[in-house]
């Protein structure tokens, strides 16, 4: 498994994470560390960039788990990819804040607990506030969420691409009792029963400058559909 750790952007002393069941810290003075998972680095600290990863490619264990504190920080949309290959969703973030995940692809992603929990193929995220910077999420499935699905949470979005997704709800994004900001956001090319772009219930999203274009769905809410008292303002 793998995580970057770049504790110092928010001056705490350490950072952690937690891989498949290895817990990770990294004290401040250490610019990065590598044991049993790798540290992935494309930013200042870093000269070299991190390649296309995949379970077949790595034996990289999918989902990668955030916690707080902790970034995922690529090399650059299609440069760097993490490719679940189907074998379950890319990234799951569960009560995770001070997140920052950016520079890079996530796509192949596919739940693989069953219809009662088959939410983010990309990326599902729950109780929590990261920001999402720079990326493409494409070529992921799930029931509802294709893309990504927010539950009780408070991520934002920034020159993010959602493309090619698919779900019976949301096929680009789901959210739940959630209030996004999105800003510079593409949505296109994604497909689902209801809200081939977005499906909002019970939330309140804020979106600057977004594209949402050539969204299908089966029944209603080609680009957006907003239920349950949902609101966004464009």
């Amino acid at each position: 498994q793998w995580m970057a750790l770049h504790p110092w952007n928010y001056g705490l002393g350490y950072g952690v994470a937690r891989l498949s069941r290895t817990l990770v810290s990294q004290p401040l003075e250490l610019e990065y560390f590598i044991s049993n998972c790798l540290a992935v680095f494309g930013s200042k600290y870093s000269t070299s960039p991190w390649p296309y990863i995949s379970t077949s490619s790595s034996g990289e264990n999918f989902p990668i788990t955030l916690m707080p504190n902790i970034n995922i920080i690529g090399s650059g949309e299609g440069i760097s990819i993490l490719d679940a290959q189907n074998s379950n969703r890319v990234i799951v973030g569960e009560s995770s804040f001070n997140n920052e995940i950016k520079s890079l692809t996530i796509q192949g992603g596919s739940p693989n607990e069953g219809l009662s929990l088959n939410y983010g193929g990309g990326v599902y995220i729950k109780n929590s506030e990261i920001h999402f910077e720079n990326l493409t999420i494409e070529n992921n499935i799930a029931e509802s969420g294709g893309g990504i699905s927010v539950f009780y949470s408070y991520p934002q979005f920034t020159n993010v691409t959602i493309k090619n997704n698919y779900a019976d709800y949301g096929g680009g994004v789901y959210l739940f009792g959630s209030y996004p900001i999105f800003n510079n956001v593409y949505i296109e090319q994604n497909e689902a029963i209801f809200g081939g772009g977005i499906f909002s219930e019970y939330s309140n999203s804020i979106v600057h400058y977004p594209l949402i274009v050539n969204n299908f769905a089966d029944l209603f809410g080609g680009g957006i559909r907003l239920e349950s008292g949902s609101t966004m303002q464009i």
